[in-house]
């Protein structure tokens, strides 16, 4: 084919389609093509994850942190099914034959009640950060009870609610622990053990030191406990604060 030097120049002018620009253009196309698509996918899979966070598992809040089950150490806080749970006990189980798994007791921190549940080994947990305060009860306020940081002596009220069975315990200057998430008070708890003053006792026999045989008897908050016989009016007990049983007769 005759062809001038004009015709060749003229970019309008292609007579044979030029591979290499055709391959360019293609191959330009093709990584244009490619960084859409990730990008596209990245924006789908952000799209589900906040659809499931916020949607399908509300429950999700703020400020917990994703770990390993293999980083379960005593009193860890985590989400677990919607409910907040502390870590009481863990054993790492490898059996002769199939996946290790971990076998947990973990306590509900709302109810107290405690439960076992295995972990697989590649399970992954909600871990939540929890602030213990150590605080010192002062009076009550209707539904609450005011406490105060003795060392900032800040006062704050806590429902009666958080303290569960314990309220019945409760007496002026009794130490008090708040637990806090994300700044809001979650649970209050006295020490496991309290020493409380009886008020009313019904008279035991003169000479009866046996403690297997209990009666009911009144201590200074208006709690009514059980307790060995020979425990009379004025006593100083020790009191499980947790299941509110008789431990030991402090004086005599």
């Amino acid at each position: 084919m005759n062809i001038s030097i004009t015709q060749a120049f003229t970019p309008q002018y292609n007579p044979q389609p030029n591979s290499r620009m055709f391959f360019g253009q293609n191959q330009r196309n093709f990584y244009f093509a490619k960084e859409y698509g990730f990008f596209m996918f990245d924006a789908v899979v952000f799209g589900l994850d906040l659809f499931f966070q916020k949607v399908v598992f509300p429950h999700n809040l703020p400020g917990g942190i994703m770990a390993s089950v293999s980083d379960f150490r005593n009193g860890m806080a985590m989400r677990h099914n919607g409910e907040i749970w502390i870590v009481n006990e863990f054993q790492h189980v490898k059996p002769g034959k199939g996946h290790a798994f971990i076998r947990t007791k973990l306590k509900q921190l709302k109810s107290g009640k405690v439960v076992e549940y295995t972990f697989r080994q590649h399970d992954t947990i909600e871990e939540l950060r929890l602030e213990n305060r150590e605080m010192q009860y002062l009076y009550d306020a209707g539904d609450d009870i005011c406490v105060m940081d003795p060392k900032t002596y800040e006062q704050i009220n806590v429902h009666k609610t958080l303290l569960g069975d314990q309220i019945k315990f409760l007496k002026e200057g009794n130490s008090t622990t708040v637990l806090f998430m994300e700044g809001k008070i979650v649970q209050a708890s006295l020490p496991n053990f309290i020493e409380l003053t009886v008020t009313e006792a019904s008279p035991g026999v003169k000479g009866d030191t046996v403690s297997n045989l209990q009666k009911p008897v009144t201590v200074e908050t208006g709690a009514e406990i059980q307790a060995p016989l020979f425990i009379k009016e004025g006593d100083l007990i020790k009191v499980d604060t947790r299941d509110g049983k008789y431990v030991e007769r402090v004086n005599s």
